[in-house]
């Protein structure tokens, strides 16, 4: 479990991710896979970072944390589809016209 000292990973900007990894010795790039996995597919859990190594992950568990991103939101694709992020907001199946009627 880490230490409440622990960097939380969501709160870090991209700049403070690469200097993060770049301290483990990992590449920067890291940084924008951690991003993409936080604020486009909205997750909360470190394991779930499939294109992370599990070592890197571990070690992303035993240093760091995932909390506070301030919003409550499950897969990106759940996301997508409640808001419209797809840039079509207001249209597709759920457009509050009743089929039936």
């Amino acid at each position: 479990m880490p230490e409440a000292a622990a960097p939380n990973l969501a709160g870090l900007s991209r700049s403070g991710l690469q200097r993060l990894f770049t301290g483990m010795g990992e590449k920067p790039f890291r940084a924008a896979q951690v991003m993409k996995w936080i604020h486009q597919h909205g997750v909360t859990d470190i394991d779930a970072m499939t294109d992370i190594s599990k070592p890197l992950r571990e070690t992303l568990k035993r240093q760091t944390r995932l909390d506070g991103i301030g919003i409550g939101i499950g897969s990106g694709a759940d996301r997508d589809a409640d808001t419209g992020a797809d840039g079509d907001a207001g249209t597709g199946a759920d457009s509050g016209v009743d089929a039936g009627a």
